[in-house]
């Protein structure tokens, strides 16, 4: 990609997504009891909390950061040494 300064890095996501599962059989009756359509996940890992935060895709941009600034302040350390002795209280 070019623009009026020059060459511009490129950047692109490729997003690798799971196959769509089988929809169920519309001619088969829906049990609402049979295991096989309850939902088994690993308890482990749930988390009951709604979804709060989403993206927006096409805003996400990259920021090369071009140069950093630090800003310091000095301040004196004292030093205290003593020798340890095995005294009886």
């Amino acid at each position: 990609m070019t623009s009026d300064d020059g060459p511009e890095p490129d950047y692109c996501v490729i997003e690798e997504v799971p196959p769509e599962k089988d929809l169920p059989d519309e001619n088969k009756p829906f049990e609402p009891f049979d295991p096989a359509h309850l939902q088994w996940s690993d308890l482990s890992e749930y988390d009951d909390r709604m979804e709060i935060l989403s993206i927006d895709l096409e805003s996400v941009k990259v920021h090369i950061v071009n140069a950093v600034q630090f800003d310091t302040s000095d301040f004196k350390v004292t030093r205290h040494r003593w020798t340890k002795t095995n005294s009886v209280f």
